[in-house]
């Protein structure tokens, strides 16, 4: 139940905010859905990652909305600080101590991350 109630708070700020974040984060809930299913997941498992697809983004509140909703490519400074939204979102959580006791909120801290270390911002292996 708190759950639902975090994601409808998250999801109705980032409606306010940028339409493409919310359709965004609509498309990556669908999509891991999908995937959570596929997958076989349980109820408890499928539940957390419904409930983190919908919350993976908060950072980008931080991220100005000409660059949320800019048509078009980027330019390099734009891709930084659109890129930033991760580490925003670690600050909003609360940082480490947050991500130790809410095992969950560690997924939207590496959904940028690659296997290859490529990823951002913390270039994980």
């Amino acid at each position: 139940m708190i759950q639902t109630i975090l994601s409808l708070v998250w999801l109705s700020i980032f409606t306010v905010k940028s339409r493409f974040t919310i359709n965004h984060t609509e498309r990556i809930v669908y999509l891991l859905k999908l995937l959570a299913e596929k997958a076989h997941l349980g109820e408890e498992r499928m539940m957390e990652v419904l409930f983190t697809s919908k919350i993976h983004d908060p950072g980008k509140m931080a991220t100005p909305i000409s660059i949320l909703e800019k048509p078009g490519k980027l330019s390099s400074e734009e891709q930084y600080i659109m890129q930033k939204h991760v580490f925003d979102y670690f600050l909003i959580v609360g940082g480490w101590e947050a991500l130790e006791k809410h095992r969950l909120l560690e997924w939207g801290v590496d959904h940028h991350e690659r296997f290859d270390g490529s990823g951002h911002p913390w270039e994980k292996r």
